[in-house]
């Protein structure tokens, strides 16, 4: 559940931190940031897999459109069949 969600419903600061067990502080910095419009941190981020979207969504189509349970098998293909790799730190295959 998100606090956007929660703030539609007419929920109050309080009831918000304690569903999503954060303190009333962030609940309030969340709803006058939505209120405002502004936005923070992570939602002016790219997504850094971005650049292989066509690549993992070809994958995913030819893999009868179904969502994997995991993306170990795509990020096989994507290392085998396009010489991507893993940044140091980040998940490897074993």
């Amino acid at each position: 559940m998100s606090v956007s969600l929660l703030v539609k419903r007419g929920v109050s600061n309080v009831e918000i931190a304690r569903l999503l067990d954060v303190t009333q502080g962030k609940g309030r910095c969340q709803r006058k940031r939505l209120e405002e419009g502004t936005m923070y941190g992570r939602s002016k981020q790219a997504f850094l897999a971005e650049p292989f979207r066509p690549v993992s969504d070809e994958y995913l189509q030819s893999d009868g459109g179904e969502t994997p349970s995991n993306v170990k098998a795509l990020f096989e293909h994507l290392v085998a069949e396009h010489n991507t790799w893993a940044p140091s730190g980040t998940c490897s295959v074993a």
